[in-house]
């Protein structure tokens, strides 16, 4: 009979957010297994019908808590959840299992602040023979310093997560960045276990035809998925480095010719109700790039250096987007682990990533990624603000010199991709909350379940 693993999320699937996707391809991810069975507790956001929420979650039971005013501003779902557990005695009016039953939920599934209170609550009072395993998906305190929060907004959320983790069985950490994280939470040093997930991929499309190097009169063009109305993403170090790159620029004494190069910003979220006579947020938007970049402002799109596209759930023009650029970056300022990076190594596409995320932690680790690889991916930026235009210009220079090298270590990650799927995700981080070892353990090859040498 197949355990039920039910997991929490205030929202879950496309368009409504990193944690929302993340969830939905876990979740989605331990469909189909014959050891277990996927359940889901979520709220309906706005302008999705039941139907179409099911249809997102492919293999999974899913639970959905209404939302009858169609609210969608920031903390809204989750106060739904909370509220809807609170005030809920019997969780078969949900569509979940009975409550009080050993078999009912083996794990239950947590995500940060945002669904982690209700899921303790749905342990303590439904199923408490269940293990809990909370997923850290940021950093609460680096998060708000990058983002200038004030420091009791950036506390508050780091006891909502401590919180939680004191009540837990299992932390999981998004990647080694974040289990780090997770140890310098855990009070004690021992409990609760600490588990490091690594985000799956989907690399069955095949990647891309190898490119070769460019010259300084070839362009290269270049692709940042990521809210542009987000500084800590980095986009406007991002931009200044294309200038560089297209001007000429002078680092450490060495002095690097113009060379061409083109970015595409996909990231400007769309106008609910644009006013007739007011500029757009995508106008506005393109009028800073335009400022930001040296470019004139009637420059036609396919000759700007900086071009911005509104955010989009439209997954076949990403990824045509994505196969179609040179190379992918992704400059944030910190990034718990950073998704778009596997997006663009799924197709075979080389990436740049900062050196702070999860993902660059990742592929720097050398009993899991070939060294030279790994360091070709990441830009050593951390501690460097002030210069990281210059070493971003520098290190796109380097790729560009050097593209179809880069090409082939992508296709080294494409392959290496292929043992690290959301099955794989999900299986092992069930597999960790319910056989808890002596030590802490990570994510190995194809779900296996290891202990982590960086503990």
């Amino acid at each position: 009979m197949a355990k039920n693993i039910l997991f929490v999320c205030d929202a879950s699937g496309p368009g409504l957010g990193g944690v929302p996707i993340f969830n939905q391809r876990l979740v989605t991810g331990l469909a189909g297994s014959t050891a277990y069975k996927p359940l889901l507790l979520t709220v309906r956001p706005k302008g999705k019908t039941d139907d179409q929420l099911r249809e997102d979650h492919p293999g999974v039971e899913v639970s959905i808590i209404p939302n009858p005013r169609d609210l969608d501003e920031p903390d809204s779902l989750r106060l739904l959840l909370e509220d809807a557990v609170r005030s809920t005695q019997d969780p078969t009016k949900f569509g979940l299992p009975e409550a009080h039953r050993l078999t009912s939920a083996y794990v239950v599934v947590g995500h940060s602040r945002f669904s982690g209170p209700a899921a303790v609550q749905i342990v303590q009072k439904w199923y408490e023979d269940a293990r809990y395993a909370h997923i850290l998906h940021t950093s609460p305190l680096r998060l708000g310093q990058i983002q200038g929060k004030a420091l009791a907004k950036a506390m508050r959320n780091a006891s909502i997560e401590l919180d939680c983790l004191s009540k837990a069985d299992l932390g999981s950490g998004v990647g080694p960045l974040l289990t780090d994280t997770l140890r310098e939470l855990r009070t004690d040093g021992q409990t609760p276990r600490i588990h490091e997930l690594v985000p799956g991929s989907d690399p069955s499309a095949g990647p891309v035809p190898l490119r070769e190097d460019k010259t300084d009169e070839d362009t290269l063009n270049l692709l940042l998925l990521g809210r542009a109305d987000d500084m800590t993403k980095g986009l406007p170090d991002a931009i200044s480095a294309v200038r560089k790159l297209n001007e000429g620029f002078t680092h450490n004494s060495v002095t690097y010719r113009p060379s061409r190069a083109r970015l595409t910003v996909i990231g400007v979220p769309p106008e609910r109700t644009p006013d007739p006579g007011i500029p757009t947020l995508l106008e506005v938007t393109q009028r800073w790039a335009n400022e930001m970049c040296g470019q004139d402002a009637q420059e036609p799109p396919e000759t700007r250096r900086v071009t911005v596209l509104h955010t989009t759930n439209d997954r076949e023009f990403l990824i045509r987007e994505i196969r179609g650029c040179d190379a992918m970056i992704a400059p944030s300022h910190t990034e718990g682990f950073g998704l778009v990076s596997l997006e663009a190594l799924e197709q075979g596409v080389p990436v740049l990533a900062s050196e702070e995320s999860g993902f660059a932690r990742f592929v720097l680790d050398p009993s899991r990624v070939p060294a030279d690889v790994g360091q070709a991916c990441v830009v050593q930026d951390s501690g460097f603000a002030a210069y990281r235009p210059f070493l971003w210009a520098r290190a796109l220079h380097t790729l560009k010199r050097n593209l179809h090298q880069g090409y082939l270590h992508a296709r080294t990650l494409h392959t290496l991709l292929g043992h690290f799927t959301w099955t794989h995700s999900a299986s092992s981080l069930v597999e960790a909350a319910q056989n808890l070892q002596d030590f802490d353990t990570r994510q190995g090859r194809d779900g296996t379940v290891e202990k982590d040498p960086n503990a």
